[in-house]
């Protein structure tokens, strides 16, 4: 499961890029010959996306080590304490499974 939300995140994070991507791409040919106003648009857009990129930069960056920090402690605890791994497990889908067949 790990890998799958790995996977989706790295989709999602593909999928951002590609809209900033084409979004730039609007702004280089299509705004270039209008008038004023447009001009403080596309300025105040190209800003925003300059933040942007860089927010996601930073962003990306910090929740993946936060993701493998939390990623290894888990594991840690796992290996420490496996029959404490098992009992919790059994216990949450007893629990589950009590409150799905009430239903």
């Amino acid at each position: 499961m790990p890998n799958s939300m790995s996977d989706q995140q790295d989709q999602l994070i593909n999928d951002l890029r590609a809209v900033v991507r084409d979004a730039q791409q609007l702004l280089d040919s299509g705004v270039s010959n209008c008038g004023a106003q447009a001009s403080q648009a596309r300025q105040r857009l190209e800003s925003a996306m300059r933040e942007v990129r860089q927010s996601w930069a930073e962003s990306g960056s910090q929740a993946r080590q936060h993701l493998s920090q939390w990623q290894q402690a888990s594991d840690e605890y796992v290996h420490q304490h496996p029959w404490t791994t098992v009992g919790i497990a059994i216990g949450m889908g007893v629990a589950m499974g009590w409150l799905l067949g009430r239903r």
